[in-house]
């Protein structure tokens, strides 16, 4: 399993976020090898920045089975217990990891167009499987730019399972998306 750290700096430097380093601390502390990928979407509405950088790792990691950390992520899973969970779900898709909040797509506004199950918003984890690569970036090139949480429960026919828990927090960081300070553990 690769572990990609994605990022988003608005300079578009190499240089990620101030609240990054805790994230990738904690990675080490948890026994991951990290690699960084910085978006170069510079260009891009801001809600389809983590959606174009998943696409561009997708593309650049072809068959390999990856987990994908947004830079605002405290995994609290160590890597070889996540790989032990990972091994007993055998799911061939998508898996959700790590996720801030719940929104019921029926009674929330998150509402998808095209399900009516749970929408996991905030910082997020998520594997996928290196089999399910080709399937899922014809999907994301068909489908049009938004966020990516959106993007993974509610476009039709996305493979995802939500473990019933998160195995992960939020960092508490300014997001440039919602313009404010989001909640979370504090750095």
């Amino acid at each position: 399993m690769k572990t990609i750290v994605t990022t988003y700096h608005p300079d578009g430097t190499d240089s990620p976020p101030p609240h990054t380093q805790h994230c990738l601390d904690r990675l080490t502390e948890m026994g991951y090898d990290y690699t960084v990928e910085v978006s170069r979407h510079n260009d891009a509405k801001i809600c389809a920045i983590a959606f174009l950088n998943a696409l561009d790792i997708l593309e650049k990691y072809k068959g390999e089975d990856l987990l994908l950390i947004e830079d605002d992520c405290l995994m609290d899973i160590k890597r070889e217990d996540l790989e032990e969970l990972l091994e007993f779900h055998q799911f061939p898709g998508i898996v959700r990891v790590v996720y801030a909040k719940i929104h019921n797509t029926g009674t929330s506004r998150w509402r998808t167009r095209f399900r009516t199950n749970l929408l996991c918003t905030g910082a997020q984890a998520v594997w996928i499987a290196g089999e399910y690569h080709e399937e899922l970036i014809e999907k994301m090139k068909e489908a049009q730019p938004q966020h990516f949480d959106c993007f993974q429960s509610g476009y039709p026919g996305v493979r995802e399972l939500q473990l019933d828990k998160s195995h992960g927090r939020q960092l508490q960081h300014y997001s440039r998306i919602i313009g404010r300070t989001r909640k979370g553990v504090k750095i």
